[in-house]
């Protein structure tokens, strides 16, 4: 799944059904800075 902040893909070896890793599109160092709006769009995307 992709949309205009992310990309989300599945890891090959799951140890929980569904696990994977997503990759924002603009670097940022660490998760704490992250904008808001990249956080919504995240969020968004898994639960349409």
């Amino acid at each position: 799944m992709s949309n205009e902040s992310c990309t989300y893909t599945l890891l090959k070896e799951q140890e929980i059904k569904g696990a994977g890793i997503i990759v924002p599109k603009e670097h940022r160092e660490t998760v704490f800075d992250l904008t808001q709006e990249s956080r919504l769009s995240y969020r968004k995307m898994f639960f349409q």
